[in-house]
């Protein structure tokens, strides 16, 4: 049975080109190591430990329970907590309001990015609410690992 993407249901898996591998479709719940279905229409992936089966290169294709195929990437997007980077996407666009659009890729020493994570990280710890500051210290954590891909990038 397929939803209105054409997509199928959760029983729908990955088969890896190579091991035909396959797995139950899961995702972790938050604060504990079981797992709940996908929801329906959700093809699943191999979990990360799984995630680049033996033998399987950059450039090779994944073929899905359906058929579909696709090559197969490292990056894990689906990983991320997306109302974390929500939470980081506001920040951004009021420090572009208030500083310029982009203005921190002008260069900010990558000592000062990481005081001032480590500054909204210890506001939080003590227990100020007053702004995000989980989400500003997200920020500039990614800013410094910007800069140091960066600094690191023709070594």
């Amino acid at each position: 049975m397929s939803n209105m993407y054409g997509l199928r249901n959760s029983e729908e898996t990955v088969v890896s080109s190579k091991t035909k591998k396959q797995e139950a479709s899961t995702l972790p719940i938050h604060g504990s190591s079981s797992r709940q279905p996908l929801p329906a229409g959700i093809p699943s992936r191999q979990r990360a430990s799984d995630s680049k089966p033996a033998g399987l290169k950059v450039d090779e294709i994944r073929t899905y329970g359906s058929g579909a195929q696709r090559s197969h990437i490292d990056e894990r997007w689906s990983l991320l907590p997306m109302d974390s980077l929500m939470a980081a996407a506001r920040v951004m666009a009021r420090g572009a309001e208030r500083h310029g659009e982009n203005n921190w890729r002008l260069g900010i020493p990558i000592e000062d990015v990481l005081d001032h994570a480590m500054n909204h990280i210890a506001k939080y710890l003590l227990g100020d609410r007053s702004e995000e500051h989980l989400a500003h210290a997200l920020c500039n954590l990614c800013m410094a690992v910007h800069f140091d891909s960066q600094h690191h990038e023709g070594e």
